[in-house]
This record gives structure tokens, C-alpha cells and sequence, in this order.
């Protein structure tokens, strides 16, 4: 689950792992995620890749670039990425 609480809706969604310089493509596909709200993405990756980062582009195409989130420790079942944004930086947490 990404829960977007950025205080922006949110057109574009983009993850790649830490070791990766371009972003991959467009996990919310023609969805807009709404600030307040969040929505259910089946996301997979091999064992040994747990590093991600995140990017999301706001309706101005501004990105908001989020590093370094751990899934180790994470359920297999599930986790929630939570989105957060200050005004100047993004902040996210996985729970």
C-alpha cells in the first residue's frame, strides 16, 4: 500500500533500486493518487534487492525523489510506504 500524505496529489510514481540511475516506469499508470489517500500496488523484487528508491511527480511534473527504504524487513504479506513532503524535501517510512 502507498499512502500519499505529501499535501499534493500525485501523478506519477516511480521506484528503481539504489543502484539504479534511471527510474523505471510509471507505477500509478493513468491513476492519480490524491493526498489523504492511498492505494494498493503489487510490488515484487528478488531477495537480494531489498534497497529502493522512490520518486512521484506532482501535476507541475516536479519530482519529489525519496532514498535508500529497506523492504528486508517487511512481510511478504504487505507493507504500507507511507509518502510525506515538507515543502522543500520528502521524507517516507515503510510500515
Amino acid at each position: 500500500t502507498v499512502q500519499n500524505n505529501t499535501g499534493v496529489d500525485i501523478f506519477g510514481l516511480y521506484a528503481s533500486t539504489v543502484d539504479t540511475d534511471n527510474w523505471e516506469e510509471d507505477i500509478l499508470g493513468t491513476e492519480v493518487l490524491c493526498d489523504g489517500d492511498s492505494i494498493v500496488i503489487n510490488f515484487s523484487y528478488p531477495e537480494d534487492e531489498t534497497m529502493w528508491d522512490f520518486a512521484m511527480k506532482d501535476s507541475e511534473d516536479n519530482m519529489i525523489e525519496f532514498y535508500g527504504l529497506d523492504f528486508s524487513k517487511c512481510s511478504s504479506d504487505g507493507a504500507t510506504l507511507v509518502l510525506e513532503y515538507d515543502g522543500e524535501q520528502g521524507y517516507a517510512s515503510l510500515r
